[in-house]
């Protein structure tokens, strides 16, 4: 069976819970579309808001105070929301990126800093 892109975006869409609202619990949905945005503090809260019917703030609050859900540097060396139980196996997949995408910078800056 060969899968079109028009049915491969449709799936992907439909995983990351952006076809329509599910009624599903906040920690279920962090590990369902993996990764959380949340440079910005309220980004989390409101990506989840998008995609539960029922959400419930204070549900992502104790998530986070209890360290269910934890916020790193993941994707792109910004600040995400993922399950505890994935954050490790996550980091290590993106390390290598990781430190090379900061020494890049890093050396980007120092090169800036010279002129």
């Amino acid at each position: 069976m060969r899968v079109t892109a028009a049915a491969l975006n449709r799936a992907t869409l439909g995983r990351q819970m952006l076809l329509g609202r599910r009624s599903l619990g906040v920690v279920d949905a962090v590990r369902r579309v993996v990764a959380v945005q949340a440079q910005n503090p309220a980004s989390p809260y409101l990506a989840l808001w998008n995609r539960l019917t029922d959400f419930d703030a204070s549900e992502l609050d104790e998530a986070l105070a209890g360290y269910v859900v934890v916020k790193a540097n993941m994707v792109r060396m910004t600040l995400h929301a993922v399950h505890a139980d994935d954050y490790q196996a996550f980091r290590e997949a993106m390390e290598s990126s990781l430190r090379t995408r900061f020494n890049d910078r890093r050396v980007q800056g120092e090169r800036a800093h010279r002129r």
